[in-house]
């Protein structure tokens, strides 16, 4: 089984976390709190959007028979897939654990969590991702024990 998932932005979450963005700053605005409350809070705010922002995001997903990649613009993690992901028709969610045999036993290991909507891929890819997820169509080497 070899399957290549490219992933994009997709434009549902990207307007659902500016909604959000909107929201957080008209609480902070309405709040009854003191000024130097919502000013700490706003920058705390601030400081994650920008972390959100300037994070390196996955560019596609890899599944071969010998285990999953996540490719970044420059690099290829090899990565095993947690037990607890979601999928359904409109949404996958997908936990992942960077394999590293520096970070044994999960010490110090990345972990990355997928949120797939049906605007992040091509729809005859998102099946199949989702047909591999649901009936687990990989061996014990990719998936968590």
């Amino acid at each position: 089984m070899h399957l290549l998932v490219p992933l994009h932005h997709s434009r549902i979450l990207q307007s659902l976390y500016a909604l959000l963005c909107v929201l957080v700053l008209l609480a902070l605005l309405l709040a009854a709190a003191p000024l130097w409350l919502r000013c700490a809070c706003g920058l705390a705010w601030f400081i994650e959007v920008l972390k959100h922002v300037r994070s390196e995001r996955p560019i596609g997903l890899v599944l071969t028979d010998s285990g999953l990649h996540l490719s970044f613009a420059e690099r290829s993690v090899a990565v095993r897939l947690h037990r607890h992901c979601f999928c359904n028709r409109y949404l996958i969610v997908i936990r992942l654990r960077e394999l590293s045999p520096a970070k044994a036993h999960g010490r110090g290991a990345r972990y990355f969590s997928l949120v797939l909507l049906p605007d992040s891929c091509s729809t005859s890819v998102h099946r199949q991702l989702r047909t591999a997820l649901r009936w687990h169509c990989f061996d014990a080497r990719v998936l968590l024990p």
